[in-house]
């Protein structure tokens, strides 16, 4: 056994008994009636993210997520994506996972944009953030991916929430739905709001 027991967990907080310090992401804080000390790790390679080779972006202008299904499938999120694409005539969704959720499908036959969405099946995340001109983060729950695409020189779209790693990095996060709409929409139509990024 090790001298001391340090637990870190970036979402999930378990109480592990007899841990002689706790460590989770952005501030410290209290869980289960214990201090957590929050620190700001690297989490990623980011010279190796950012020297990785360039693909070539996908053709006009593309939104795209890299998240697990069950990220995809919540239906505020898929409700915001729908909305950006309705405010962004000639953007596609680029999206990718493990397999392609019938709900997702769904969700975007019902509004009429499945023509403009396109699944790549399970990605190589460094690759595939690079080739966005936008990457939308999913909500509540956000990942790594959004600093990878960070690191890629990607805008990224994100709300704010204790699990998204952006919130505790300085990243400029939006307060809620109807903004998370709004700065995606800028993103879109504004290239230089977007380099700015």
């Amino acid at each position: 056994m090790a001298r001391r027991q340090v637990f870190w967990a970036q979402r999930y907080h378990a109480f592990i008994p007899g841990a002689d310090l706790y460590l989770c992401h952005g501030e410290d804080r209290a869980y289960h009636g214990k201090p957590w000390r929050g620190i700001r790790a690297p989490l990623i390679d980011w010279r190796a993210v950012k020297d990785a080779p360039q693909e070539p972006k996908f053709e006009g202008f593309s939104f795209g997520t890299i998240a697990r299904h069950e990220k995809m499938e919540h239906a505020p999120f898929l409700e915001a994506v729908c909305e950006i694409l309705k405010r962004c005539p000639g953007a596609s969704y680029e999206f990718c996972g493990k397999y392609l959720p019938d709900s997702v499908m769904e969700h975007f036959q019902k509004e009429g944009l499945w023509d403009r969405c396109h699944f790549h099946g399970w990605v190589e995340p460094i690759a595939f953030a690079g080739r966005l001109h936008c990457l939308l983060e999913t909500f509540p729950l956000g990942g790594i991916c959004s600093l990878t695409a960070a690191a890629r020189n990607v805008p990224v779209t994100a709300m704010t929430s204790n699990y998204n790693p952006l919130t505790h990095n300085d990243y400029p996060v939006m307060p809620d739905v109807e903004a998370y709409i709004a700065d995606a929409a800028r993103l879109h139509g504004d290239e230089k709001w977007r380099e700015q990024r």
